[in-house]
């Protein structure tokens, strides 16, 4: 396939959305490409670097590897996802070799919307728990957007209702007896207002499919809370300040306050997923 100039600056600002630090774009590679960044395209900063990797799939006819790749790494991404649902939209006359890709895509959207169901209606009693806690701040800030305070909203909330202020942070066993109908009341409140591409039961859906598989470690990759270096077997954690607090992350990313920086780590996020799973969200 052959990208003209709009197609290429078009993905050219998917890539930069979907990967904006040089290390997931390392990762990116090395996993969808079989590639050494380092080797194919070099440069000072991101964006050059970005525009040399499409230079070099272009002088390698490899530009739909590149775009099945980083679709396929990061699928969440609302500016790579836009990017392949136009190239998708008359694939048999553009590109015929997207066809089975966009078939796939299709499928995918399909399963989000499923499983997902960001159209719900929020009654009263949902701006409530048992307990009493009043989630309309919650609300308030997601319906404008403020996904940064609205995540750390979402923790002192969760706080509140397992009593555990005082302490900072959910342990394993406030986890386990968190209130399934509360969480069903947050996560509804996160699908709502972002569409389907934060909240737990996202966070779920990511966690149980293929590609992830119930792999802690690559369901951090996937939702973009740090990353693994295979060359030294580990898992490295961002910190939460390096996140972004955006529609541009990948799908999934928040909420994450109430589990990050926790003294047990992997095991809480872990037991968080667990629990999603268990309240049925």
């Amino acid at each position: 396939m052959e990208l003209n100039n709009q197609e290429s600056e078009l993905l050219y600002a998917a890539l930069m959305s979907a990967f904006p630090e040089r290390h997931t774009l390392k990762q990116m590679v090395k996993h969808r490409l079989g590639q050494r960044l380092e080797a194919i395209a070099g440069g000072e900063n991101q964006t050059q670097v970005v525009f040399n990797l499409i230079e070099w799939a272009e002088s390698k006819g490899k530009e739909l590897d590149l775009i099945t790749g980083a679709y396929q790494e990061n699928p969440g991404n609302p500016k790579l996802r836009a990017f392949c649902q136009q190239l998708c939209q008359n694939p048999a006359e553009n590109f015929p070799e997207l066809s089975n890709f966009c078939q796939e895509l299709l499928k995918a959207q399909v399963a989000t919307y499923n499983d997902t169901p960001f159209d719900v209606q929020i009654k009263a009693e949902d701006l409530i728990s048992d307990q009493g806690v009043d989630f309309r701040p919650l609300q308030d800030l997601l319906a404008v957007g403020n996904w940064e305070e609205a995540d750390q909203e979402t923790l002192a909330v969760m706080l509140k209702i397992a009593g555990r202020e005082q302490e900072g942070s959910l342990n394993i066993e406030s986890i386990k007896n968190f209130p399934c109908q509360d969480l069903h009341k947050i996560n509804r409140l996160w699908v709502k207002y972002s569409k389907g591409h934060f909240g737990f039961s996202v966070q779920k859906r990511i966690w149980q499919s293929p590609e992830v598989n119930s792999d802690i470690t690559k369901f951090i990759s996937r939702v973009g809370w740090g990353w693994f270096e295979p060359e030294n077997s580990l898992l490295v954690i961002k910190g939460i300040n390096l996140l972004n607090f955006d529609l541009s992350a990948p799908a999934g990313q928040l909420p994450v306050a109430v589990t990050y920086n926790h003294p047990h780590g992997e095991n809480t996020r872990t037991k968080m997923i667990s629990k999603i799973i268990v309240c049925n969200l």
